[in-house]
């Protein structure tokens, strides 16, 4: 029996003979499904110490080739090594004769393909705040040497039922790839999320951003773009219905040429830009309205407290506007100052690097 040699946050594989029992003893599996996997139902369970909740994915070693048991060995492997805020956290894993348990922490909120497929499309608010998080995590993923290669909608799930967080999931396709590297060949993830380069077996982690792309078109539009015969997408009319740079956003990342595409960094940063200039409008509008509410108190206290009342309500709305997008902005903050860590960090290690090939030369 193959058998999976990784380490996990909370424990490492136990032996077959003893699995069982301890994956019994320690949590109780509901009936609840959380979803559907290749390798089955992912159900929910519940630590039996502390009441903790996780989400249980179960595959058969009878039916897992040497294939998809690599797979799973690369996923618990990839996913246990990244921290981010937007990266879905492995809690365990336990292996006995007959299965292998991948518990990963509980996201209550649901799928972003299910929110979507309810409301039928975003406004360029939420669909900007979801795709700023989705960015972090795959910013995250590439600085690491890592590629997703399954990004889409799917793949995202809120972390609660107010679904505002989300974090990406499912790094079974995951691999390692950084620049310089020879281009990855094996097609997998979604076709419709797939980079035109996926298809052709020859592609880098700028793959990832397509899928990103084509989540974006989806949340604003409700649809998923087409592609052309020369692999340029084919994108929906109600694009036009957003900001120029929305619009600007969305081609930048469905470009069909990879070299042109944005990198994770750069859309990041993109996307940090356009919060700016919407934070801006923002202000701006609230001047408006609260001119308006002066002129209408000045004119007329009688009649015009019914307008007045209205104006109000607008100037609240927008006041609830400005702090949502001044907390996205903080979020986005944090993720470039991750980013500068890590550049500083890397650049570190080759300063040591060459002090010691040059002193053992």
């Amino acid at each position: 029996m193959a058998m999976l040699n990784v380490p996990t946050p909370e424990c490492s594989i136990l032996s077959a003979k003893s699995c069982k029992t301890a994956f019994s003893s320690l949590y109780k599996v509901t009936d609840k499904v959380l979803g559907e996997g290749l390798n089955g139902e992912v159900k929910l369970a519940v630590n039996r110490q502390t009441g903790k909740k996780v989400a249980v994915k179960s595959y058969s070693m009878s039916r897992m080739c040497r294939k998809a048991m690599d797979d799973l060995t690369n996923e618990v492997r990839t996913q246990s090594s990244l921290e981010h805020p937007n990266v879905a956290r492995v809690e365990a894993v336990f292996q006995s004769e007959s299965k292998v348990r991948l518990l990963v922490e509980h996201l209550s909120g649901g799928d972003v393909f299910k929110h979507i497929m309810e409301v039928g499309e975003f406004g360029e608010g939420h669909a900007a705040s979801l795709v700023r998080q989705l960015l972090g995590a795959v910013e995250h993923t590439h600085a690491k040497g890592l590629v997703h290669r399954d990004i889409k909608l799917e793949n995202m799930m809120y972390t609660g039922a107010d679904r505002q967080a989300v974090k990406l999931i499912d790094f079974g396709f995951c691999t390692s790839w950084k620049a310089g590297d020879a281009p990855m060949t094996r097609r997998c993830g979604t076709p419709a999320y797939m980079a035109p380069e996926v298809l052709k077996m020859s592609y880098t982690n700028k793959a990832d951003m397509w899928s990103v792309g084509v989540v974006a078109h989806v949340l604003l539009t409700g649809e998923l773009p087409g592609r052309h015969s020369d692999w340029t997408p084919i994108l929906s009319d109600r694009l036009g219905e957003y900001s120029l740079e929305a619009q600007k956003f969305v081609v930048a990342l469905l470009t069909a040429d990879p070299s042109k595409r944005l990198t994770a960094q750069q859309a990041l940063e993109t996307s940090v830009r356009n919060l700016e200039t919407s934070l801006e409008q923002a202000r701006g509008e609230i001047k408006r309205v609260r001119r308006e509410n002066e002129d209408f108190i000045a004119k007329d206290r009688g009649t015009g407290s019914a307008a007045n009342s209205e104006l109000s309500v607008q100037l609240e709305l927008l006041r609830r506007t400005i702090d949502h997008e001044t907390n996205e902005r903080k979020m986005v903050s944090q993720s470039l100052d991750r980013i500068a860590d890590d550049v500083e960090r890397r650049s570190e290690e080759r300063r040591v690097g060459k002090e010691c090939r040059s002193r053992w030369s």
